[in-house]
């Protein structure tokens, strides 16, 4: 392959495209066939004087399979769900030398269990790869999911597609006066900050919305707006209003 440049400007070595070789991995050119003369590294930059023939030098790669370009070798993460309800294994790849980061795959849900970690084995021996570890991965890796059951993640039948492995919790607002909205619902993953807020449906001419309680009474637990919690189960508020 023939490139070209201008006389007095910068000339920056780089691997053609078209130069791929299964098994092996380009690692510089040469000015001689056989490595020797002048070394030219990928990425280098210079201002050439003259034409110049360069030759490519390889080095057997065995992380390089023969249909990737093995100028570029790549690994495979396979997560495994590790049940059988589930589906089996969903795999990501990742480019030599590149950051990974472990993630949840989408499909990886199972009703009443949270999905905790990954490990290099099913019983959750081996290496553990915690959720949203980064590394740089040196050769195929399968991880396999380690559920844990949680009394938050209730099976719902009415809901199968539920992400069990975020659980969420109910907060459903009751405008408590008979000519208003009755409920107003909203959902907060488990572990998250929820703010209180007053929904923009509750309107009532001549009163203003105070705070919430956990009793229609007013009697309970308060809960004033703007007040931020992380909940720990589904709960129900009743408005308390107060006449303007």
């Amino acid at each position: 392959m023939k490139d070209t440049v201008s006389q007095g400007n910068n000339y920056k070595i780089y691997i053609p495209s078209s130069f791929t070789r299964s098994g092996y991995k380009l690692e510089y050119f040469a000015t001689q066939p056989n490595g020797s003369g002048t070394v030219y590294k990928i990425g280098y930059s210079f201002v050439p004087t003259n034409n110049l023939t360069l030759y490519a030098q390889w080095k057997k790669d065995s992380h390089c399979k023969p249909d990737k370009p093995d100028r570029q070798c790549t690994f495979t993460i396979t997560y495994n769900s590790n049940y059988s309800g589930g589906p089996r294994e969903v795999t990501d790849t990742v480019i030599q030398g590149n950051n990974y980061k472990i993630d949840i795959p989408l499909s990886f849900t199972r009703s009443g269990y949270k999905l905790e970690y990954f490990a290099t084995q099913p019983n959750g021996s081996g290496t553990v790869y915690k959720i949203g570890y980064t590394f740089v991965p040196t050769n195929n890796l399968t991880l396999y999911a380690q559920w844990k059951q949680d009394p938050h993640c209730k099976p719902d039948p009415c809901k199968p597609d539920k992400p069990d492995r975020q659980c969420t919790f109910t907060i459903t607002y009751n405008s408590n006066y008979d000519c208003g909205p009755r409920e107003v619902t909203d959902t907060v993953n488990q572990g998250n900050n929820y703010k209180i807020d007053i929904p923009l449906s509750f309107t009532r001419s001549g009163y203003k919305l105070e705070y919430f309680t956990t009793q229609p009474n007013g009697s309970g637990t308060v809960y004033k707006i703007g007040y931020t919690f992380v909940p720990t189960n589904n709960l129900t508020l009743y408005a308390k209003w107060c006449s303007n």
